[in-house]
Order: C-alpha cells, then sequence, then structure tokens
C-alpha cells in the first residue's frame, strides 16, 4: 500500500523545525518524515508516502491535485487501485484557487498579494462573489466530487476536516454520503486542529508539532483498521518517480511568505494586513489567515 495525502500547512508540515536560526524547516526529508503522512507511513507499513500538501492550500487545490495524481501518476502509470490509500485534511472552505499569470495562486479573500492582478482579482471576488453560503456548498460538491471520483476507481480513502469542523450535521446536504469514510464527520471540535488544540505539547506556533503530527496519524492509523491492499511492484513505483517519503518541496521560501508561489506582500505590509484580518474575522469568523 502506498500512502497519498493532500491538503494545507496543516498536512504540508509548515512550522516543523529543524533550523534552530531561521524557526522553518530547511530539510524536506526532515519534514516529509515527521508531517502526518511520514508518520502514518510508518504506523501503517506503506511503501512510501507522497505529501502533495501546500501552505494555504484551498479544496479547490485539493481536488485538482489529487486527481491529477491518481490518473497520471497512479493509474496512468498501470499500478494497481487497490494498492493506493488517500487521505485527504480538507481546508478550509473559504479559500480559493485561480490561475493568474502564468500559474495556479492560492488566497484568502481577504488576504492582499504583491501581483498586480491577483490582487485586483481578489479584492473584487471578495467584495462582490465570496460568500459564505457558496463556500459551504462548494465545499459539498468538492467532497462528494472527489468521493465519487476515488470510488469510481476503486481507491481506498479517508477525509478529515484539517482547520474546522466544515460539516455541521445540519448543514451539509447530502452528507451522509460521506460520513462512512470521513473521520469525525459532523461532530463539532472533531477537526484535526481542534483535537490537537487542548495540549501545548501538540504545536509549535499556529501548526501541529512533530509530537502533534504523530498523535494525529496514530488517530487516523486507529480509524483506518487493517490494510490489506495490493503492494505495487518497487520497480514499478520507482518507474513511476515515487519516492519512499516525498512530496512538495519548496519550504523555507513559502513557510516565511516572502512572496514565493502566492506573492504575499512584504513583512510591513503583512502587518498592516494582519491589522485588517482581525477586524475582518471580528466581523465574520468564518473567515481564517
Amino acid at each position: 500500500m502506498y500512502l497519498y495525502a493532500n491538503g494545507c500547512s496543516m498536512t504540508y508540515g509548515s512550522e516543523l523545525r529543524d533550523d534552530p536560526v531561521t524557526k522553518t524547516c530547511s530539510d524536506n526529508s526532515y519534514r516529509w518524515k515527521h508531517s502526518w503522512p511520514g508518520s502514518l507511513a510508518q504506523l501503517t507499513d506503506a511503501q512510501g508516502a507522497f505529501n502533495d500538501a501546500w501552505p494555504s492550500g484551498s479544496n479547490d487545490r485539493v481536488v485538482r491535485t489529487t486527481v491529477q495524481f491518481v490518473l497520471e501518476h497512479w493509474l496512468g502509470r498501470g499500478l494497481p487501485a487497490d494498492g493506493l490509500l488517500v487521505v485527504i485534511g480538507w481546508s478550509h472552505p473559504a479559500r480559493r484557487e485561480f490561475f493568474v499569470d502564468g500559474a495556479f495562486r492560492q488566497v484568502v479573500p481577504h488576504h492582499g498579494y504583491d501581483i498586480p492582478r491577483l490582487d485586483a482579482l481578489v479584492r473584487q471576488y471578495r467584495a462582490t462573489a465570496w460568500h459564505e453560503e457558496e463556500s459551504r456548498w462548494r465545499f459539498a460538491v468538492q467532497a462528494l466530487t472527489l468521493r465519487s471520483f476515488l470510488r469510481d476507481h476503486g481507491i481506498r480513502y479517508l477525509f478529515f476536516d484539517a482547520l474546522c469542523t466544515n460539516t455541521p450535521p445540519d448543514g451539509l446536504e447530502h452528507g451522509g454520503q460521506l460520513a462512512d469514510h470521513y473521520l469525525g464527520f459532523g461532530r463539532p471540535g472533531a477537526a484535526m486542529a481542534e483535537l490537537l488544540d487542548g495540549d501545548p505539547a501538540n504545536w509549535s506556533g499556529r501548526h501541529p508539532s512533530e509530537a502533534g503530527h504523530a498523535r494525529w496519524a496514530q488517530r487516523i492509523h486507529d480509524a483506518l483498521g487493517p490494510l490489506d491492499g495490493a503492494r505495487a511492484e518497487p520497480a514499478a513505483l520507482a518507474a513511476a518517480g515515487l519516492p519512499e517519503l516525498g512530496g512538495n518541496a519548496t519550504v523555507a521560501r513559502h513557510d516565511v511568505k516572502d512572496g514565493d508561489r502566492t506573492g504575499m506582500r512584504t513583512p510591513g505590509a503583512l502587518r498592516a494586513a494582519g491589522m485588517r484580518v482581525r477586524h475582518a474575522l471580528r466581523k465574520d469568523p468564518f473567515l481564517y489567515p
């Protein structure tokens, strides 16, 4: 069984710190090993794990990149469907993905961005088109769509909420179709961040510590039960370019938010943006920075 994980910074391993000077993770292999996907791979004796998460990543991105991985890098390489386990830590429904200036950009509607066209788009989107109700329905469609895609291809999967409970019992139409493979479905306080919140040892800044990731991996392992899927041939995994432990590798630059990929603003502008964020959160707690 090979593990594929996707989500936001809670899955990616933001603020796992192997560098005491920069207080970031400068060694990708360290992060891949100590974020929950790496810990889960060890617990399940998986053949390997690929951590495809991205800081501030949206659920738009989660669906897009998961489908791409399954079709191009797994089934498209002739690897067995029952040899893959997909675990998704859903991000906050407020987040969005847009294709601007030749790249997919992950955005939060109330942030400012130093890419002019992206900044203009986000401001206009927030002013005219962003709404909690649309976000709720968008997430429902995303979760149901990915569930159907994975089931249709015979791929085992597990979903959970990373930041907050996205699936209130009275707030997700057709949600019952998701419940059987959704960890903590519909239960307030069942999200990863909420369950780890009681113990300071689980945290490194605003993200889980190594201990927090290990505890969450154990929770997923307990929920999965026995894994008896096929094991892909090692040569086939190597030919597909799938490492024992791997994932997205632009760690230090993105974690300090210096403009890489998302185009976040300079530190001074970020401080000013922080004031706007706090004001926005007081007015609309559904938003998450």
